[in-house]
């Protein structure tokens, strides 16, 4: 397969680590039903802000246990990798969260991390998940199937400076298919929300640029974070290129940004 890209600014943890970073939470088989509230839904800290709280509750009528785990996140091959972290502390480790009651959580770093060679301050963002779960009880019995509850809050250091780069990639299958790739060669991440094709151009039939209100092309719904030196993949049928040599790209962004970018469509294979 040929491939064509261009550039543009702007241990793995065994129960389902690609579902707590899809999502802020999952459900597992368990023997209790619960429910809780978290504030905020991500932690961002920085060199002058090396700690933060979180709050929780619940609207249920009975206390819940829950345990509080800081992991290392990273991401390689495609895969969320989530690794136990002795540099993030969280108190309390273990807590009972009461009805009507708020409890609050303290996160924090002891100092800044350094970089892998201990000197100097880290220029790249360092990323990882805080795993709230809910701790059955197994002295209680109860009918039916029900679920224990787990969120996971994305926290982030970020040093001045930092931000993400993102460039553009793309490949034709044999099958005529299309795979559409980002990779963030920044030091920052960046948080898409899906890939939009604008335009494909080249073709027997060109094709315009499109314009606010108009829908694109083709739109691949599956976004999420895309942490520093990882990537994000889209498969995308070969009608959404069609016999173009080049395609308009765009990827809307949290906040209200987007990533947008043109790229050269390789040639369909030849039977």
């Amino acid at each position: 397969m040929t491939r064509y890209g261009m550039r543009c600014s702007g241990i793995r943890f065994g129960i389902s680590a690609l579902a707590l970073a899809a999502g802020a939470l999952f459900l597992v088989p368990s023997a209790s039903a619960a429910v809780f509230n978290v504030e905020p839904i991500r932690i961002d800290l920085g060199p002058d802000r090396l700690t933060a709280t979180a709050t929780l509750s619940t609207p249920g009528s009975e206390p819940l246990l829950v345990e509080a785990e800081a992991f290392r996140w990273t991401q390689e091959d495609g895969e969320e990798r989530l690794e136990p972290a002795m540099d993030l502390i969280v108190i309390p480790p273990v807590f009972t969260l009461e009805p009507g009651a708020e409890q609050t959580l303290r996160i924090g770093l002891p100092s800044p991390p350094s970089d892998a060679s201990g000197n100097g301050r880290r220029q790249s963002e360092v990323t990882w998940r805080l795993l709230l779960t809910e701790v059955p009880d197994e002295t209680v019995e109860r009918a039916g199937v029900s679920f224990t509850l787990r969120l996971s809050i994305p926290v982030f250091f970020t040093p001045p400076g930092a931000r993400p780069e993102l460039e553009w990639s793309l490949e034709r299958r044999d099958d005529g298919r299309v795979d559409v790739g980002l990779a963030n060669v920044g030091t920052a991440h960046a948080h898409v929300l899906d890939l939009q094709v604008l335009s494909a151009a080249g073709s027997e039939t060109e094709s315009e640029s499109v314009g606010e209100g108009v829908e694109p092309r083709a739109v691949a719904g599956r976004g999420g974070y895309i942490l520093p030196g990882a990537a994000r993949s889209w498969v995308l049928p070969a009608e959404a290129v069609g016999g173009a040599s080049r395609v308009r790209l765009r990827a809307p962004t949290r906040g209200g940004g987007e990533v947008t970018g043109e790229v050269r469509v390789p040639a369909p294979a030849v039977p």
